[in-house]
């Protein structure tokens, strides 16, 4: 995997966010949901030293969070609060990330060009091997690993004080991948 092309793929999609997270971190425990709360709280930095989107960063340090937009963010919440899917379906979500409101049907008045998005997100989740497990706050993948995120995403528990949000979680042996999308309206 090349650092530049993964940076390249990860600004187009910065690009169509309209408030979103995407870093990764160390997997450093055998529960990775701690792994994720130290990605979410900033704690760790991306271990190959490549980008990451923090759309959030200014008002973090404004509000005197380290995690904003996260409200506490803990192992048992992340536990408890997502789910496991496929890549197919990790790929899908993120397209829908770059959406305030989880929808492909807004991308035709954006100008989102969502096969591209999806080139883009298959390139930026590749980077956690063909091993990786992906998991979700969404709701629509309680009950199935392979959710339809073909047109929307149904926003899950909350982490932030947001109106709505969704979360994906890649995992590897190495590394966490933490993808979040935001409605700050």
């Amino acid at each position: 995997m090349e650092q530049m092309k993964w940076e390249e793929a990860l600004s187009r999609v910065e690009d169509e966010c309209d408030c979103c997270i995407a870093a990764t971190g160390p997997r450093r425990e055998q529960n990775w949901q701690q792994d994720a709360v130290a990605v979410m709280r900033r704690e760790v930095r991306d271990p190959r030293g490549w980008r990451t989107i923090d759309d959030c960063a200014c008002a973090h340090e404004a509000s005197g969070n380290p995690s904003f937009p996260f409200q506490s963010p803990d192992a048992e919440k992340l536990a408890e609060n997502t789910y496991p899917i496929t890549i197919d379906a990790a790929t899908s979500l993120l397209t829908l990330i770059t959406d305030q409101w989880f929808r492909v049907s807004n991308f035709v008045n954006s100008g989102k060009n969502r096969d591209l998005l999806l080139v883009d997100a298959r390139f930026i989740l590749a980077r956690y091997g063909p091993d990786a497990q992906m998991f979700t706050t969404s709701g629509d993948a309680r009950s199935t690993m392979n959710p339809d995120f073909s047109q929307s995403a149904q926003a899950g528990h909350s982490f932030s004080n947001y109106i709505m949000e969704i979360g994906l979680i890649a995992v590897s042996d190495t590394e966490v991948g933490v993808f979040w999308g935001f409605n700050a309206d």
